[in-house]
């Protein structure tokens, strides 16, 4: 301690001093040269003040204990990440007449989202992830300006809310495996492809609510698989089951060595004791929509929607990618899904039979940030082939029933700031469909109202 005295003398600047002093005062402590010090270092200070006289013992161990409780807090802060993003957006849509003949007036809109998130690693096995976002929509996060009268306030609610629990951390795993994460809660989708754009049976806002667990494995070098399941409660019911869906996937990637790697995930999603109010849901112009009902052809009754004969049903999902990265300023990437509803039946009376499949395809050029990311996507999907309670709100307005390209690009204006374009070309899949729904317009489903239509839309997105 002797040997460290003389240095650690030349540093008790009057500053330095003021900080020390103000840990004894239990005053805020300014930005010092206090704070760059280390334990030992602040120790060797308070000794030297203790021989000068400066400070009594009592004092001492006041400023020694207050600066362990000021490091112990900075530790704790620095385990605390906070995150977001905002992005402003301008849409219109430009109408052709539908299938009655009406024809609607065009429409423009600005928009943001904001998301504001906090991550807290409480220990190396333990996160904590909250996060607040704008929208009231389960599939939206977006706020549309000027929709609320005289600029009214606008809903920011809690968007995320979950635990995300890696037991083996700094341990081996069990079989070898890369990692095993479980995640309780209200989580992000830990199904929804970032491969290309995957629109069809998931919105991207969608944060369902329950368990899910992800376990990874390389058996061999350049093949990496991921198993992940989930129980997702979709309603909770007091008085009857909880409609719900127990979700599986299995993703593998091969990377070889050489410009050239591939992948692909095939997902089955068993939804479960779904009640009369998701069904309407799925067919409601205010809502979804696209989903057709069965219909008694004897009565006109509206029994249930011919998603299912009963309150279940089966969708599996298969997709796959190509990815090309000999040219590093413009890697390629393919990409194509199928989805195919198992449980649909017969439409009696409404022009459609099954009704249960959907596919898209799309291929990527470029890096944003290098020159520019463009990308062309096909979508179709019958009527009946996924929830339409679920499906992404952006190409066919979180409808069924619609088929149609979409033409996007990306560039990154400036670090964290990019500018994104996208253009929907969408109409239906089958006109013919229609549901025994009367009402002025007449018998209809609703996603043929306005399916024929040019959708163009710009982005300014900041990250932080």
């Amino acid at each position: 301690m002797r040997n460290s005295a003389p240095a650690a003398r030349t540093r008790a600047t009057p500053l330095l001093l003021a900080s020390l002093w103000s840990l004894v005062l239990g005053l805020p402590a300014t930005a010092t040269a206090a704070e760059e010090l280390d334990a030992d270092g602040v120790q060797a200070i308070v000794e030297v003040l203790r021989e000068q006289g400066l400070v009594t013992e009592a004092q001492a161990e006041s400023i020694l204990a207050r600066d362990e409780a000021r490091r112990a807090r900075l530790a704790w802060l620095d385990r605390i990440t906070l995150f977001g993003d905002f992005r402003g957006r301008y849409e219109g849509f430009f109408y052709q007449e539908d299938f009655l003949g009406n024809e609607r007036k065009d429409r423009n809109r600005l928009r943001y989202r904001l998301r504001l998130g906090l991550k807290a690693e409480v220990v190396p096995q333990v996160d904590v992830v909250l996060r607040f976002a704008t929208g009231t929509v389960s599939t939206s996060r977006n706020q549309t300006l000027g929709s609320g009268n005289d600029f009214l306030p606008d809903a920011f609610n809690l968007d995320q809310a979950y635990l995300a629990l890696r037991p083996f951390a700094g341990r081996r795993i069990p079989g070898g495996a890369r990692h095993l994460d479980v995640w309780f809660g209200k989580m992000p989708n830990a199904f929804r492809s970032k491969v290309g754009k995957d629109l069809l049976i998931w919105d991207g806002d969608l944060t369902p609510e329950g368990l899910s667990a992800r376990y990874g494995i390389d058996p061999i070098d350049g093949l990496g698989l991921t198993l992940t399941g989930a129980y997702y409660v979709i309603d909770e019911n007091s008085s009857a089951s909880d409609p719900h869906v127990i979700a599986t996937q299995l993703r593998a990637e091969a990377t070889p060595a050489g410009p050239i790697s591939f992948g692909a995930a095939a997902s089955y999603y068993a939804f479960r004791k779904l009640d009369d109010a998701f069904f309407a849901r799925a067919q409601s112009s205010s809502n979804f929509g696209g989903n057709i009902l069965n219909v008694d052809p004897g009565t006109g009754a509206v029994s249930r929607n011919g998603l299912t004969n009963d309150r279940s049903v089966d969708v599996g999902d298969l997709r796959a990618w190509l990815r090309y990265g000999g040219i590093e300023a413009w890697p390629v990437l393919l990409y194509g899904n199928v989805v195919h509803n198992f449980s649909a039946q017969n439409q009696p009376g409404t022009n459609a039979d099954e009704e249960d499949l959907g596919f898209s395809v799309g291929l990527e050029l470029g890096r944003k940030r290098d020159n520019v990311h463009v990308g062309v996507g096909y979508f179709y999907v019958e009527p009946n082939a996924v929830l339409a309670n679920f499906t992404d709100s952006d190409v066919f307005d979180g409808r069924t029933n619609g088929s149609g390209w979409m033409f996007y690009a990306a560039r990154q204006l400036f670090s964290n700031t990019d500018f994104k374009f996208e253009l929907f070309l969408s109409d239906t899949a089958d006109a013919n469909v229609r549901n025994p729904r009367v009402s002025a317009s007449g018998t209809s489903n609703p996603s043929l109202d306005d399916a024929d239509r040019v959708r163009l839309r710009t982005d300014v997105v900041v990250k932080f």
